[in-house]
């Protein structure tokens, strides 16, 4: 089993360039690995953003799970309704 590629997001996120520009070094290193995103210090986030989280990690990347940490309720709300839009909701975890 690999190990999980674990990633810190910043207090404010918003659009979905920002997601594209801040997941762009990881894109390869996500493939077929679980990924943690350490959530605690987020404060803002947008629906945008959080799908494209989704998008890129569990589609595009085809990282085998994605486990948010520490995720603020709304921030959670959106990825889960993201993530079950796209047909990965099994592949998601918020602690």
């Amino acid at each position: 089993m690999s190990t999980s590629l674990l990633e810190v997001m910043p207090e404010r996120v918003g659009s979905r360039r920002q997601a594209r520009e801040m997941l762009e070094g990881v894109l390869g290193l996500a493939r077929d690995r679980p990924v943690t995103l350490d959530c605690s210090a987020l404060a803002v986030s947008t629906p945008s953003f959080t799908d494209e989280l989704i998008l890129i990690l569990l589609i595009e990347a085809r990282a085998r799970h994605l486990t948010l940490l520490g995720a603020p309720s709304r921030t959670a709300e959106f990825a889960l309704r993201s993530a079950e839009l796209r047909g990965v909701a099994d592949k998601l975890t918020i602690e």
